[in-house]
Parts: structure tokens; sequence; C-alpha cells
């Protein structure tokens, strides 16, 4: 007889903003599925999107705005212009105060989905509560971020004692001390969880330190889907320039975690004419005008592409920028979901952050390719090894890690570590 299992997650296509962000549970349940479990999968329904990906057997929580407040809005604002200004005044100041108090309670990496998973939960309680009363849910999976889903737990708990619950790490929540509020937080779902499943052993590690646990500790990577790279056709090798390519989601706000102004900048100040760098996955912004002008379109900005063609881009490149350009503590941590395409695509990796971020510690451990810190005159540097390598026909010669390496990595390798914690959990 099929296990019920069930899982918790903001995002799911087709509604999610970026299939990145779902990519780690949609692939799971995939395997679920594959594998001979019942799959139900609650999430958030935001505006729908267009991805290329099979359908699995999940329950929709479609999320709208609130059609009164709606209504309202129009009538006041076709009556009373000073009232509407008050009206739409008062919502914004209460909307700020609750995304302050919710970023103050669970830290969360991207400060407004606190807020919107908080509303996520309290619609999603009934469907959640059915689930597990009325179709003999074995084992819970919630992940994270944002983390407030994690709260969940409690009423889980209260609700069905011994159902097992699993809490799945994609990003690090409070890897020091510092947040202490969050970290009291963090410590109460460790208590009640049956499983942790995070998603690197360096964190791993970090997590056993701060926390004192271990036994509930495991860790799968993210991985990169195996038939898709073995279907893709072999690419000639001997183009007339170096292609080097980002792939993914990044940003020209200095304050954001893949701001590239810094590689722009560095490209530039290049000024070769035998290399094209390419970003692939951000609509256009006016920025993009000014850096296509100022490199003599040396520059490419391609537009969001389903995972299919974005793969293709990769596999058509010389070198792969992996980026994360914060420098504070949690950059420790950051291997990015890409970052297993990359390995996947046998192509140079170019880590650019800092020197102790977890894939710059990959590339250098399992001679993958290069690294770099997020500064113009270190890329500069890597811009000229690179480019010098290609030309004398050795760029290969800086990728070195054994065959084995790859498979490793692999979804279906990490999903299979995933299907032993579950078959150990039901045997208890």
């Amino acid at each position: 007889m099929a296990e019920n299992i069930l899982i918790i997650t903001l995002d799911m296509v087709p509604y999610a903003l970026q299939f990145g962000s779902c990519q780690r549970m949609y692939y799971l349940a995939e395997k679920l599925v594959e594998s001979n479990y019942n799959v139900y999968l609650i999430h958030y329904a935001q505006k729908e999107n267009i991805f290329n990906y099979k359908k699995i057997n999940f329950v929709a929580i479609p999320i709208f705005k609130n059609t009164k407040n709606t209504e309202l809005s129009v009538f006041v604002k076709k009556h009373n212009k000073f009232l509407f200004f008050l009206y739409k005044a008062t919502r914004w100041f209460n909307y700020k105060l609750k995304l302050t108090i919710e970023n103050f309670l669970y830290n969360e990496p991207v400060k407004m989905t606190s807020y919107y998973s908080k509303i996520f939960l309290a619609l999603a309680k009934n469907q959640i509560s059915n689930l597990i009363l009325n179709f003999n849910i074995k084992i819970i999976v919630i992940s994270g971020p944002p983390f407030r889903l994690f709260s969940i737990i409690k009423f889980i708990k209260r609700l069905k004692p011994d159902i097992k619950v699993i809490v799945d790490y994609r990003d690090p929540w409070n890897y020091t001390l510092n947040f202490r509020m969050s970290y009291f937080k963090e410590k109460r779902v460790i208590k009640l969880a049956d499983k942790i499943v995070l998603f690197s052993e360096k964190y791993k590690e970090n997590f056993k330190e701060i926390f004192q646990i271990d036994d509930k500790l495991e860790v799968v990577y993210n991985g990169y889907d195996e038939n898709i790279w073995n279907s893709l056709k072999a690419v000639d090798n001997k183009k007339s320039k170096l292609i080097i390519s980002y792939v993914g989601s990044y940003t020209f706000d200095k304050l954001g975690w893949c701001y590239i102004s810094e590689i722009l900048e560095a490209f530039v100040q290049f000024n070769s004419k035998n290399t094209i760098l390419q970003f692939v996955g951000l609509d256009r912004y006016i920025e993009m005008d000014y850096w296509e002008k100022k490199s003599k379109y040396k520059i490419e900005f391609i537009p969001p592409v389903q995972q299919i063609k974005a793969i293709e881009y990769m596999n058509q490149s010389d070198v792969l920028i992996v980026l994360y350009s914060w420098s504070n503590k949690r950059a420790d941590f950051m291997i990015t979901g890409k970052f297993f395409d990359y390995i996947a695509s046998d192509k140079v990796i170019w880590g650019i952050g800092k020197k102790y971020t977890d894939f710059n510690e990959m590339i250098v451990k399992y001679s993958l390719g290069i690294i770099s810190e997020n500064f113009v005159i270190d890329i500069l540097k890597g811009f000229q090894i690179l480019e010098n390598k290609w030309q004398n026909g050795e760029l290969k010669s800086l990728r070195n890690d054994q065959p084995q390496f790859k498979k490793h990595f692999s979804r279906d390798f990490q999903n299979q570590k995933y299907l032993k914690i579950l078959s150990n959990l039901l045997k208890q």
C-alpha cells in the first residue's frame, strides 16, 4: 500500500515566479511519485507563469488580494481624494509595521516572504488539517525559506503527535547567535522536528555548532537533472569568441545578493574583442542599455527562459559564472541551485564572491575552475586569465575534477538519500 506524504512550501509551478525557487520540492515530489508514494503538495498560488513541467498530485491553496479592500479603495478614490490618500497611507503604514515585526521575529533572507507566508499558513490550516486527519498522512516535509513556514510544526504536532515531520532547509537561517528572537524560534522547531534536512555539508557543521545537535541532521544537495544533460547534443568548441555566461537571477541593486555591476565594469575595462559576456535570466532594465553601449555590445542580456533553454545556454558557453555579492556570514554557506548544473556542464566554473563562500571552496577543492573576490581589479584578472588560456587552447586545463565527482551531485543520486530518510522514518 502506497504511503501518503504531504509537502508544505511557498512556491510551486505553475504559480512560482521563478522555477529555481521551487525546483527542490518539485523534483522531490516527482521522485516520490515515481517511487509509489502518494504526494500532496500545499503551496501559495501567485500569478500563474508558464513552465515546462510534468503534473504531480498536489493541492493548490490560491491566495488572492482581498477584494473587499479593493472595492473600498475604488469607492473612496471616486468620492474623496483626501480620504483616499489617508486610506492608502494607513494601509502602507500598517503593511510596513507588520513587515518590520515579521522580520524581527523570523530573520528571513527575503524580507517580505515572512509576511506572505503568515497569510498563507492562516488560509492553509484547514487544508492541512483535512489532509492529516482524513488522508492518513504519514510524513510531512516543510521547506523553507520562508522559515516562518516551519512554525506550522507546532500546530501539526498538536493535531497528531505521532506524525513524522521533516524540516527542509534550502538556505541558511540563524547561522550565528546574533539573531536572538528568531534563534529561539528555530530552536523550538528543531526540538519538534523528527528530521532536519540541510542543503550542504558546510552548513551542517555550522548547524551542529550553533544548536549542539547531530542525530537529527541529514544533508541532501539540490543536484542537477541528469536526464536533461544527457539529452543535449555536443557543442563545437572551436568558436571564434570566448563565451562567458551567467545564468540565473541577478540585480543592478547594490543591496542585492547577486549584484553584477562589478563584473560589468571589469569587463568594460578588459575591453577585449575576443570575449562575449552573457547574462541570462532577467527582463529588460534601463541599465542594460547603458552597459551594452559602454561595452560596444559585447555584453548580452537575455530574458528569462524555460529550464531546458537555460541549460542549452550553459552548454553553449565556455565559462560559467556563479556569483554571491554579499560578504557577510551568510555568504559562507551559499551554494546556488545553478551551481550543480554548472558541475554537470563540464565547463570551467568561475566563482565570484568571498574566498570562503561554499561554492568557491568547492571550486578550489575539486578543481572546477577559478575564483575571484567581487572587486573590479580581481574580476579583471579573471577575465585576463580565462582569455589567455582560451587563446592558447588550454582553457579545459582549468577544470580537472574526477569523473565520479559529477555523478554524486545528480538530483537522482541526492533524492535517493531523501528516499532513505523517508523509509527510515516510516519504520519508526
